[in-house]
């Protein structure tokens, strides 16, 4: 879209002030994401600003609008959303399950309306968003790797200036007069997880984004962004994140060599995931009593409880499921055993830790099904991105599916965003590098790359 179109809606490209205070917003925003997570969905529209006013201002195009609604990524992902909605009448708790499908609703939404609008932001103006969001995410990611390092010596000393700011009691590991003196390292772990899941859209943006000039300086800043998250995690007590990082980065790695049976493998584990985590939940803990093997570490055999015990609870609704967040609600109502040889209650839990888990047991098989198709369909719109982005769209993929299988309960308003944080540094990224790239091998940079 040319500049002039712009100045029908918004005035100069250059100097309107949504745009110029957009830039610098989405950046704040991003690092304010990262620092307090639990402010991801408010931070998440502002996020989205720009390019969202930009798709909504956009001229009505009824067949430009259609085509968009009628990719098949968008429709199954709305029909997640409908079943969703749906979903809702049959929870015990009916108006919090409207609520949480709602939310998600409004997450796909943003997300749409950011690859929507994107394509109407000038070179310029694209340019200061991209640099604002890199340089959010450099800051808190230094800010964090700091906190991990020296025991998280700002939270302390904020905690200690502002008693007021401090949090719950559990997690300040002891006091000395009234003064705090530390904290459980996993106070940050909802940092390290958003930092995952934004890692790779903002390498993209680094690499191939055509922000920093010579492909030199662009490969060393990626290289550099990414060793300071390996050395952040690393230190970090969220063995989920790890996981994460380390299964995308392979990824990653052998998506430039195999693109076509990278994606093909992620698929295959994708359908795993999605449709047999149910029997594999059962068979890890009935038969193979993991949950008794100490080699693993006391998280993962207490999942193991958790998810071979809901397994157990399929059955009783197997088609549409209990209703979103019915299982915390039941989990909270229910007498727990805890046998012998188990040093966790037999029980749901408040979080599932495994959104594949609770999707049977809330959703059903019908949910289990819509979100399988839903997930290929976006690793086929990722197979036929240019081969360039191929690999950090992977990534961003395996680091998102690793995330849900290990880590928070999929209803959590602020686990929800962060998906779609990632979903929109991954469109502004994918934007920035298409215009960047050149139209051949033998011409040079375009658009943003300047």
């Amino acid at each position: 879209m040319t500049q002039d179109t712009f100045k029908g809606h918004l005035g100069s490209a250059d100097d309107s002030p949504l745009l110029a205070a957009g830039a610098g917003i989405a950046g704040v925003a991003l690092a304010v994401v990262l620092i307090f997570p639990r402010a991801s969905p408010f931070m998440l529209l502002l996020l989205a600003l720009v390019p969202a006013v930009l798709a909504i201002g956009a001229p009505y195009r009824q067949r430009a609008l259609w085509t968009d609604f009628s990719r098949p990524p968008m429709v199954l992902v709305l029909l997640f959303s409908g079943y969703l909605l749906l979903n809702s009448l049959w929870s015990d708790v009916r108006l919090d399950a409207l609520g949480k499908a709602l939310l998600f609703l409004v997450v796909v939404m943003a997300v749409w309306l950011v690859r929507r609008g994107l394509p109407r932001l000038p070179d310029e103006s694209l340019r200061r968003l991209a640099t604002s969001v890199l340089t959010g995410f450099t800051v808190a990611l230094i800010y964090l790797m700091v906190e991990e390092y020296s025991a998280h010596l700002v939270k302390r000393t904020v905690y200690n200036l502002l008693p007021f700011t401090r949090p719950d009691v559990k997690h300040i590991q002891h006091l000395e007069g009234g003064v705090v003196s530390d904290v459980y390292l996993y106070i940050s772990n909802r940092s390290i997880g958003l930092l995952t899941l934004a890692l790779w859209p903002v390498l993209l943006m680094c690499a191939r984004g055509g922000l920093l000039g010579t492909r030199t300086r662009r490969w060393v800043a990626t290289a550099a962004l990414l060793a300071l998250t390996v050395a952040t995690l690393a230190r970090s007590q969220h063995e989920t994140s790890e996981i994460a990082l380390a299964l995308s980065l392979v990824a990653a790695v052998t998506a430039v060599w195999w693109r076509g049976l990278t994606l093909a493998l992620v698929a295959i584990a994708w359908v795993v995931s999605t449709l047999l985590v149910i029997p594999l939940a059962s068979h890890a803990y009935e038969t193979e009593k993991l949950y008794l093997n100490k080699s693993i570490p006391m998280s993962a055999r207490h999942r193991i409880i958790i998810w071979g015990y809901t397994a157990e609870q399929i059955p009783k609704a197997p088609l549409l499921g209990i209703g979103i967040e019915s299982g915390k609600r039941r989990d909270a109502r229910a007498k727990h055993e805890q046998p012998v040889d188990h040093e966790y209650p037999r029980r749901t839990g408040t979080h599932s830790h495994n959104v594949y888990v609770q999707t049977w047991y809330e959703l059903g098989a019908v949910g289990a099904v819509l979100l399988c198709v839903a997930g290929l369909s976006i690793l086929l719109a990722i197979g036929r991105l240019a081969p360039a982005k191929q690999p950090f769209a992977l990534a961003t993929f395996v680091a998102s599916a690793a995330m849900a299988a290990f880590s928070w309960g999929m209803w959590q308003p602020w686990f929800m965003a962060a998906f779609g944080v990632s979903g929109v540094l991954l469109m502004i990224a994918a934007e920035c590098a298409r215009r960047a790239e050149p139209a051949d091998e033998g011409r040079g940079p375009r658009g943003v790359s300047g």
